[in-house]
């Protein structure tokens, strides 16, 4: 009963804490408003010519974004709103069940993306090793890359939590339990090494795509599966990027807190108010729908132009202002879809 207690008086120090109350306000409408730019890239990539083994992954992994946006939206809809309910000091706690399916949803929602993203550069490798036939390659090999990745990350979470109770209230859903954050450590660091491994994978990928587009022109089929590989490899390599910066950028402040925290915040409350600010991930979710549909613009554009420039042939008259502007209109419509 007294440790009970005793997390009800810190709950409500945290709780009221300016810091703490203004960065669960902020991540509430972040999330919020991630909704939108995250349902429109997936709108455009439902409807993009890529192959479509790459598209469901690249769908995927931005519904798995979409999903720990949504999950952000109720986690931190209760942060911000039951403050103005609660009668009680205990009242700010949460109950035990939704701690463990919201916490869970939580890590499954930051942690898949992470292996999704490994799994679209497997997927863009077969797609370079075998360009000559590719076009016409089955979906079976998106599904299964999808299929692994999400059974990896379901197997991960369920060792990760196994050995947890969830027998007791909780401050914050997006405090760890300490029997768990060791584990907690290594699954964050090895996801972040393995995508920074990844990030500089795809780049070599670009490089390779764009030399050996150059070499294998063999046939229309195979310079539009490479222009497609290049695109497509672009776009990954944003992504990864963006996932890369922002992870480091989460990690190394949450680094920061825990060991430098402890010497400037003297007080349990205040050092656990501002390790309960959680808005890198956040603004990352926000950031990485718009950047990716203005990035998905500017690749678009990119093959337009080349495509025009490519398929243009050299001659006068009215006649070939007439075929140009027709040829160019029938490939711009076509892109639009990407």
């Amino acid at each position: 009963m007294s440790f009970v207690m005793n997390n009800c008086e810190l709950s409500y120090q945290i709780t009221y804490d300016p810091l703490y109350r203004y960065s669960q306000i902020f991540t509430l409408i972040s999330s919020t408003i991630s909704v939108l730019p995250l349902s429109f890239i997936l709108y455009k990539l439902r409807r993009s010519t890529f192959h479509s083994n790459v598209r469901l992954l690249y769908m995927l992994y931005f519904s798995q974004i979409l999903l720990s946006v949504i999950n952000n939206v109720v986690v931190f809809g209760h942060h911000v709103i039951v403050p103005f309910l609660a009668d009680t000091k205990c009242d700010l706690l949460i109950d035990p069940l939704k701690n463990r399916v919201l916490q869970t949803v939580g890590i499954f929602g930051v942690s898949c993306p992470m292996l999704t993203i490994l799994g679209i550069s497997v997927e863009r490798l077969f797609a370079l090793v075998f360009a000559s036939c590719y076009e016409h390659a089955s979906s079976v090999a998106g599904v299964a890359i999808a299929a692994l990745t999400m059974i990896a990350d379901v197997v991960i979470i369920v060792l990760f939590l196994r050995n947890e109770r969830f027998d007791q209230p909780s401050i914050s859903y997006f405090m760890i339990p300490e029997t768990s954050g060791n584990k907690m450590n290594i699954l964050c660091w090895s996801l972040l090494l393995a995508n920074a491994l990844n990030l500089i994978f795809n780049f070599c990928l670009v490089k390779a795509n764009t030399i050996l587009k150059e070499k294998w022109r063999t046939s229309l089929s195979v310079r539009y599966q490479m222009e497609e590989n290049i695109v497509t490899t672009k776009f990954s390599t944003f992504i990864s990027f963006l996932h890369v910066f922002f992870f480091s950028l989460y990690l190394g402040i949450t680094l920061c807190i825990r060991y430098i925290g402890p010497k400037f915040l003297t007080t349990p409350a205040d050092l656990l108010s501002v390790r309960g600010v959680y808005i890198t991930i956040p603004t990352y979710n926000l950031l990485i729908g718009i950047a990716s549909c203005l990035m998905l613009r500017h690749l678009q554009g990119q093959k337009v132009a080349k495509v025009y420039a490519e398929t243009t042939m050299d001659y006068s008259g009215m006649g070939s202002k007439i075929h140009n502007e027709a040829i160019f209109n029938i490939w711009q419509t076509k892109s639009t879809k990407y």
